[in-house]
């Protein structure tokens, strides 16, 4: 069975400002982080049989539905690991 993680990976402004988050978090903390790939986690992990099926199924949703824009509230950390996490919600459509 085939192992999937799904997830959105940012570019351009979004992805440099992230990334000097993470690096004035490290800062501040005296933390020595491998390297930062900023990114939100839309499912996963998971696993199938059916690789045909998944992306069929994943593009057939991503075509029936808009882009979503989002709002970062803050971060925190998973308490069992090293990693810290941005809190994203959906943005409210006005």
């Amino acid at each position: 069975m085939v192992h999937y993680l799904i997830e959105f990976r940012f570019y351009g402004s979004a992805k440099y400002e992230i990334k000097k988050l993470i690096d004035e978090i490290n800062q501040k903390f005296g933390l020595k982080s491998k390297r930062a790939i900023p990114h939100i986690t839309l499912v996963g992990p998971f696993s199938t049989n059916d690789e045909t099926k998944l992306i069929r199924d994943f593009n057939q949703l991503c075509s029936n539905h808009s882009l979503m824009g989002f709002e970062v509230k803050g971060f925190s950390t998973f308490e069992d690991s090293k990693v810290v996490f941005l809190d994203v919600n959906p943005a409210r459509n006005g």
